[in-house]
């Protein structure tokens, strides 16, 4: 399976109407913004269909070099035999393993930390979707 690629742009001013991005609020006085670029749905979201293979996903910081992935966790991957792990490649990138072996409807949570603002942590979740085989 191909990887599938994400990139994640983040400002400190609120979304404008009609800009793609989405207001995460007032993080140590600054307000906050992101937006995904990619995925399959052009918004960071990302489907794959059981039993394709493992599937990755590269997300990829676009932002001000201040900016730093802390971390990325995932939300409603709820299975015994969890699907999704995440590995940092470095600090501005991240790849995300997905065993593709269960349906799940999850999101990754990318946390950006502003190393320009006190090392503020800005949470953003786009969702990664397993789903059944159409044969």
């Amino acid at each position: 399976m191909p990887d599938k690629t994400v990139s994640l742009d983040i400002r400190y001013v609120p979304a404008e109407p009609g800009d793609g991005f989405i207001d995460v609020g007032v993080i140590n006085g600054r307000s906050y913004c992101y937006k995904y670029t990619g995925g399959d749905d052009g918004a960071g979201g990302v489907t794959h269909t059981i039993g394709e293979g493992n599937a990755k996903i590269i997300v990829t910081l676009t932002a001000d070099p201040r900016y730093r992935i802390a971390s990325v966790s995932f939300v409603d991957d709820k299975h015994d035999d969890i699907q999704l792990s995440a590995h940092p490649r470095h600090d501005r990138e991240h790849e995300i393993h997905n065993k593709n072996t269960k349906a799940i409807n999850a999101h990754y949570k990318v946390q950006v930390r502003d190393t320009g603002n006190g090392n503020a942590t800005i949470p953003c979740d786009p969702p990664i979707t397993n789903k059944p085989s159409s044969h």
